[in-house]
């Protein structure tokens, strides 16, 4: 197995459902694509792998730093585009004005 990383998936961190915040997140995060078999631990029963590089997370602040270090490194990018949401500024006070 070679620890070389050959291609990785790279997108933008966007927040989850969940988070109302907008803190931590507009990077861009390039991790390697890793064909992995997990195996499952006879004593405990826990499922893993033997392939560390699934771990791997590296942070970018532009997506023209992630594709120079990738050309640096020979490794080829797949790009996944993620859905922004639109977010729609209102003021409490707009809940109680006449919609025409």
């Amino acid at each position: 197995m070679s620890s070389r990383i050959s291609k990785a998936r790279v997108y933008k961190k966007e927040p989850a459902a969940t988070q109302s915040g907008r803190n931590n997140l507009g990077y861009w995060v390039l991790e390697p694509v890793v064909d992995i078999q997990n195996s499952t631990d006879r004593l405990m029963g826990w499922n893993g792998g033997g392939d560390i590089r699934q771990q791997i997370k590296l942070k970018f602040s532009t997506l023209n730093e992630a594709e120079i270090y990738a050309e640096e490194n020979g490794i080829m990018l797949e790009y996944i585009k993620i859905n922004e949401r639109n977010f729609k500024l209102k003021s409490y006070a707009e809940n109680f004005t006449r919609k025409k």
